[in-house]
């Protein structure tokens, strides 16, 4: 699946998964693409904002832009 045409990417994937993924995003996403993550960082990006969810755990949601 190609991802050149997204303009948000929603992801819930491990740690592992988006490591692998970060590659992928970076040689397919437009830039101005938003990028959310649930609970998963992805390494080596700087996040825009980053929100701790109201939940037993203090769930983050990490929102990056290409």
């Amino acid at each position: 699946m190609l991802l050149h045409n997204a303009s948000l990417v929603v992801c819930y994937l491990y740690s592992g998964a988006m490591q692998r993924l970060k590659t992928k995003f970076e040689s397919e996403l437009a830039l101005e693409t938003y990028v959310l993550s649930h609970t998963f960082a992805i390494p080596g990006w700087t996040r825009i904002h980053c929100v701790k969810v109201a939940d037993l755990y203090q769930t983050p949601m990490y929102l990056y832009q290409i």
